[in-house]
């Protein structure tokens, strides 16, 4: 079952598709393709499902050590937050310098680790195939292989766990906002471009600044009495959702990469091997109300980066996705189309939300 040139993308997440490509299931995978169909997705093999450095981690099985947390270089540290205090025209060049140097010091302890040579990856996969239905194996090992035939595929994957880390480092409290605006940046740039580098992480944990700094506005937003008359919900309700939604982003330091990965490309769509701009099917078992809520915050933020910069961002509600509710017997429970889910900072504000 070799693959074709692809005509859709697709991300599917590990559990799913070990789930249905199990020994002696061969069944859950045809359900999966049944489920295909339904949103829009007639022949499998017209399937080119992307593999990012997450989901080929995770598909063999690796966990990485715990990576110490890097020291950036003092003078660049001092640059930036003299810049930041001054908001001199260097402010841009001393942000970018200091994660630079962030991203190369934990680049430089992850090339290291021998977990993350494609010829253990490769290893890991075949003795992965010992699970695969017979009738899959091909399939399965072409989708995971591909990737590992890239030149510097090594460098590739480390890299993108080194500005995974950078994303996630904690900057000082004086240079906390401007750090959070540079990852803003990074959206809006795969906004406009498609960029295959998910911005997940950064997203997570630009939430995490607005999910407190958010709170404190509702509070004193809900003193003033002509607010109150036109707010759809109470104080505590609304307070509840900012909760609720807060606990969708928590994710594990060494794990859940994956997951991201899905919320990323569902919105922001992918560049295919070409490098033309084309919408992503994204297949999970996860939580719909869980992963509905995250897709919400990524469209929030990618729609609100076109509302200030429309005019350099043309057609991106194409590029916006599908995503597919699977269960683990390969049956499609419900699929939504992103673009008509709503930005979830409007949703905080107007329905309550349930996990």
């Amino acid at each position: 079952m070799a693959l074709l040139m692809s005509k859709f993308q697709a991300l599917t997440d590990n559990g799913l598709l070990r789930s249905i490509t199990r020994m002696n299931h061969y069944d859950r995978y045809v359900r999966f393709c049944a489920g295909l169909e339904k949103i829009g997705i007639s022949d499998i093999g017209s399937c080119n499902f992307i593999v990012t450095h997450s989901s080929l981690l995770e598909a063999v099985g690796i966990t990485l050590p715990s990576i110490p947390v890097v020291t950036p270089d003092q003078k660049l540290l001092d640059n930036t937050v003299a810049a930041n205090k001054t908001n001199s025209k260097e402010i841009g060049e001393a942000s970018d310098l200091l994660r630079l140097d962030i991203m190369q010091k934990y680049e430089q302890k992850i090339l290291g680790l021998p977990e993350l040579r494609t010829e253990y990856i490769e290893k890991r996969l075949e003795e992965q195939l010992n699970y695969v239905d017979d009738l899959l194996k091909e399939w399965f090992f072409e989708i995971y292989m591909q990737p590992l035939r890239a030149k510097d595929q090594h460098e590739f994957i480390c890299n993108r766990i080194a500005l995974d880390k950078m994303y996630g480092h904690e900057y000082p409290t004086e240079i906390r906002n401007l750090m959070d605006t540079a990852t803003v940046v990074d959206i809006i740039k795969s906004v406009e471009v498609g960029h295959n580098l998910p911005q997940g992480r950064g997203l997570a944990k630009l939430w995490k600044s607005f999910g407190e700094s958010s709170k404190k506005m509702v509070i004193e937003n809900y003193k003033d009495a002509e607010h109150r008359s036109k707010a759809v919900l109470s104080l505590e309700d609304t307070l509840a959702n900012i909760d609720v939604a807060s606990s969708c982003f928590s994710f594990k330091p060494k794990e859940d990469y994956l997951d991201l990965d899905i919320i990323h490309f569902s919105v922001i769509g992918r560049n295919n091997e070409s490098g033309v701009h084309e919408k992503v099917f994204c297949l999970t078992a996860d939580p719909i109300e869980k992963a509905r809520i995250r897709i919400q915050m990524m469209r929030s933020f990618a729609l609100q980066t076109k509302d200030m910069f429309g005019q350099y961002i043309k057609g991106f509600e194409e590029k916006e996705g599908v995503v597919g509710f699977y269960d683990l017997e390969g049956n499609l429970i419900q699929h939504i189309d992103v673009r008509k889910e709503p930005r979830l900072f409007e949703r905080i504000h107007n329905e309550k939300i349930v996990l």
